[in-house]
């Protein structure tokens, strides 16, 4: 039996150049998923967050309701007054209260939760509109009566490009 020199060889493997085109088109395919999942998170967030704020609202309302104040002690005229308050403190009256609002008749709310971002939500009753998320329609530069989320930067922030989240109590 004579052996053949010229056998052709039967190849059922990949080339290293194909792994390497597979291996790329993978990659390309999960930054692109990355990116919109990230970018889903963020409109979550955004979206938890003024889900929050609207709680909040309510709870304000029904603290009103029984001691005809805002967070603080403050009437609701004049619109704009000082000073501001985390709302999970005693001050601002919504899970407990420093003995300062007559007639309370809370909690208004279980638990006074954190920002998506870790930081606290904030009355500020003499807030700058500008363009922050929830201040649409409102001239920019106006001095309302709100509560906030610093947003994902974790700092108030005025002017183009802020990424605060509002609601509007009142505005003048």
């Amino acid at each position: 039996m004579q052996l053949k020199l010229n056998q052709t060889k039967n190849n059922k493997g990949f080339t290293l150049i194909e792994l390497l085109v597979v291996i790329a088109i993978i990659g390309i395919l999960s930054s692109v998923v990355i990116a919109s999942l990230n970018t889903a998170r963020q409109r979550a967030r955004t979206a938890r967050a003024q889900a929050d704020l609207k709680q909040f609202q309510l709870a304000i309302g029904l603290l009103y309701d029984d001691t005809s104040l805002h967070p603080r002690k403050l009437t609701l005229s004049p619109c704009v007054q000082d000073p501001e308050v985390y709302l999970n403190s005693s001050a601002a009256g919504i899970q407990s209260t420093d003995g300062g609002f007559p007639g309370w008749d809370g909690p208004y709310m279980g638990s006074v939760p954190l920002d998506p971002w870790g930081t606290n939500y904030y009355f500020d009753p003499d807030l700058r509109c500008t363009d922050q998320k929830g201040c649409e329609g409102i001239s920019s530069g106006t001095m309302v009566r709100g509560i906030q989320s610093f947003g994902p930067n974790k700092a108030q922030n005025y002017g183009p490009g802020s990424d605060d989240i509002v609601i509007v109590l009142c505005a003048p």
